[in-house]
This record gives C-alpha cells, structure tokens and sequence, in this order.
C-alpha cells in the first residue's frame, strides 16, 4: 500500500519522507508514482537516494527534474551521471508572484526531447516537498502536451498518485488562465477548419 503523507505542511519535512522509504523499503513511500504516465513526484530528499530504488521500478529513472531552488550536490550528481541518468535544474521559487511558465517551458522542452528519445522511461520531477512547484510544473507539460484538457482533471491525476500535490494560490491562477487559452485555441482552430469544409453553393 502506498504512503500518502499528511496533508498538513506542518508536519510534513523532507527528512521524513526518507525515514518513512527507509523504514518501509517502498518506492511509493517517498517518490510518488502519476497513474498512466512515466512520470514520479517527489520531495528534494527523495531525489537525493533515487539510486536505492532504482531496483524498484518497472524501469530504471532515466532523468531527473530539480524545480526546487536548491542545487543538488556534486556527489550526487556526478552519481546520476555515472548510473546514465540526465539531470536538470531549473529553479523556481514557490511565491504566488513568481512567472511559472518561464521555468515550465524549459522544463518541458527538455521533457519532450528525452520522451521522444526514450518512450516510457521514469522521469522524476521535484522541489523541496513535492507538493507545489513540482506538481505546477508537471501539471504544465501535461497541459501543454495534450496530457489533460483543463486545470482540474490534470491536478486531480496528479493527486492519485502524491495526495499533497497542490499549486500555490499564483501557480493555480497561471495553469488555468494558460488551460483556458489552449482550449480557446483549440476552438477556435476547429471552427476554422469547419468552414473551409464547407462547400460554396
């Protein structure tokens, strides 16, 4: 059974959730598996020992996303290089006032070239706690790569496998102004390609 930590940011810390992966030998204990993709959600902890569970997956991590804006160390960085696992740090704070999409797009960019490369592969994304930026910024490449139609859907799959995801209150504002504008576009893209079916009398 997987562990779902409490939902008070009180009593949630990093260090917790290796003890708890420690202590239960679970993957699902400290990196959260997204239902029906090949994406993982996790907390800065939990990425720091992703080697211990590579035996764990259906298949091996391939790469790792750091939304969180704290760098990883040398040590384990050079570790993930040396297992072939790609990194890539793209830090964000979690303020309501800070522009998601700058760190989105590049995060997503880098996302659909390794998917491309290497089909079904786990990618895991984080920050501190796994609970905001990364959930934001996962729930943006699935926007943007047709993964979810709308804001809700796409928070609520992502919620089935880490039950703490949830956006800040800016984050929030920004995936769904941004979820609106894609289904306007799509829209209007299709109203369009109506009318040049239409067959002049």
């Amino acid at each position: 059974m997987a562990f779902h930590p409490s939902k008070r940011v009180a009593e949630w810390h990093p260090s917790y959730e290796w003890s708890r992966a420690v202590e239960t030998k679970s993957l699902d204990a400290y990196c959260s598996p997204i239902p029906d993709t090949p994406y993982y959600v996790s907390g800065y902890n939990a990425a720091m020992h992703i080697l211990d569970f590579q035996h764990v997956l259906p298949k091996p991590m391939g790469f790792i996303v750091n939304v969180s804006d704290e760098d990883h160390r040398t040590k384990e960085k050079d570790a993930w290089k040396a297992a072939g696992l790609l990194y890539l740090y793209e830090p964000l704070l979690d303020e309501c006032d800070q522009p998601l999409f700058t760190c989105a797009d590049a995060v997503s960019d880098a996302m659909q070239a390794f998917e491309q490369a290497h089909p079904q592969v786990p990618i895991l994304i984080h920050c501190h706690v796994g609970m905001s930026r990364s959930v934001s910024v996962l729930l943006a490449h699935m926007l943007k790569t047709h993964q979810c139609v709308d804001y809700d859907t796409g928070l609520s799959r992502i919620q089935k496998g880490r039950t703490i995801a949830q956006p800040n209150d800016g984050f929030e504002t920004q995936l769904r102004l941004y979820a609106r504008q894609k289904l306007d576009k799509r829209a209007t893209e299709g109203l369009q390609d109506l009318s040049q079916d239409v067959v002049p009398s």
